[in-house]
């Protein structure tokens, strides 16, 4: 199982949750502390304007939601080319509950 240890922004929660399943579809044998870590950087390497055009096209049951508030507070944060997620208390605070078994076959 793997949890947050303490409340995670959204976006950043979700960007580390689809790396995380998209690292375990491509690698289906590794061990599940390799897809936190590679989910992990990807969440803090994931610069701004990546991170606002997820934001744009993952909008699953929040249609007609007005963004521009959090697209600017994620502006003012950092430039168009920085990653606004880079300070470990974005990522760091996944961690996996168990042991670090391996997926798949």
């Amino acid at each position: 199982m793997i949890a947050p240890i303490w409340e995670v922004e959204e976006l950043a929660a979700f960007i580390f949750m689809r790396e995380l399943y998209s690292f375990l579809e491509q690698h289906p044998s590794c061990l599940l502390s390799e897809a936190v870590s590679a989910a992990q950087v990807a969440v803090r390497t994931t610069p701004l304007e990546a991170a606002l055009e997820i934001l744009e096209t993952n909008q699953t049951g929040r249609a007609g939601r007005d963004l521009s508030p959090y697209r600017e507070a994620l502006g003012k944060r950092c430039p168009p080319k920085e990653c606004p997620f880079a300070d470990p208390f974005h990522w760091s605070a996944f961690i996996i509950i168990g042991g670090d078994v391996r997926i798949g076959a």
